[in-house]
């Protein structure tokens, strides 16, 4: 994440942070504790997805002129590094998600192990290691918990950008 979506979130009850836990319900809707894992990687996955296709939007020029499904997941994040709107810990992890999320897709009887779990939160360092001993034995917790860190990163970068955006608006 950039310095400046660091020092938004800083604040406490902040926009900034009003703005992530509001994003951070819409996942946690999305992917309840009791949901299959299979079925928590692919919806995130998708969330990611959109808030990929919002960071162009926000950071190109003309982020308008991308025909929408003209790109997949990878390349789609691929652009969002080359711009620098996300942090390479973050850029790291959604790589390792789009890994797992395709391993998902294209096998039958694929299961979510602790050890994808930590591929897609290893990127996150110490505050991946609280996760993970938070969350225990319990497999779920440790997924929802890792990938509510991801989304995390992620929205406060969206805030970042759209607060630029209000003042170019209000010059118009």
């Amino acid at each position: 994440m950039t310095d400046k979506a660091t020092k938004a979130k800083a604040k406490p009850d902040s926009e900034a942070e009003k703005f992530v836990y509001a994003e951070l319900s819409k996942f946690l809707k999305l992917c309840p504790k009791e949901q299959d894992p299979v079925l928590s990687v692919l919806r995130i996955h998708l969330l990611a997805e959109y808030h990929l296709e919002r960071l162009c939007l926000l950071s190109l020029v003309r982020g308008d002129k991308i025909p929408s499904g003209s790109f997949g997941f990878a390349q789609k994040l691929n652009i969002v590094e080359a711009i620098d709107v996300l942090d390479d810990r973050t850029v790291q992890s959604l790589k390792n998600l789009n890994r797992v999320r395709n391993l998902c897709a294209h096998e039958f009887d694929k299961t979510i192990t602790a050890s994808d779990i930590e591929d897609i939160g290893r990127p996150f360092g110490r505050e991946h290691t609280k996760i993970k001993r938070d969350a225990g034995t319990d497999l779920q917790q440790y997924l929802i918990s890792t990938l509510s860190c991801v989304c995390k990163e992620i929205v406060a970068s969206i805030f970042v950008l759209e607060q630029r955006q209000i003042p170019e608006l209000s010059k118009e």
